[in-house]
This record gives structure tokens, sequence and C-alpha cells, in this order.
């Protein structure tokens, strides 16, 4: 019977294990995805500065 708990107690702690390694996957990879959010963004912003500068060029071409 103890080593029933015995058992029952390391597969827990390996089973916390894991859900701990998967949250802190879990938080890179929002990290990350906030960052790339944050670059596309960025990249969003410098194309439509781009395409006004653009229009304006046009503008005054005409």
């Amino acid at each position: 019977m103890v080593e029933l708990f015995s058992l029952i107690n390391k597969e827990t702690e390996s089973i916390a294990s894991i859900a701990e390694q998967h949250s802190a996957s879990t938080e890179e990879l929002m990290a990350t995805t906030e960052e790339y959010n944050s670059s596309i963004e960025v990249f969003f912003k410098r194309i439509q500065n781009i395409k006004d500068s653009s229009n304006n060029l046009q503008r005054i071409i005409k």
C-alpha cells in the first residue's frame, strides 16, 4: 500500500513538472507572439506612411 502511494506521488510530481514546463513554454510563446504583433504594427504604420507619401507626391505632380 505504501508503495502504491509512493508511486502515485512520483507520478503526480512528474505531471506537475510537465505542466510547469508547458506553462513556461506557453508564456514564451505568448511573449514571442506579442513581439511579432508589435513588429507587424510598426511594419503596417511604415507601409501606411509610404502610401500617404506616395499620394502626396501624386498630388504635387498633378
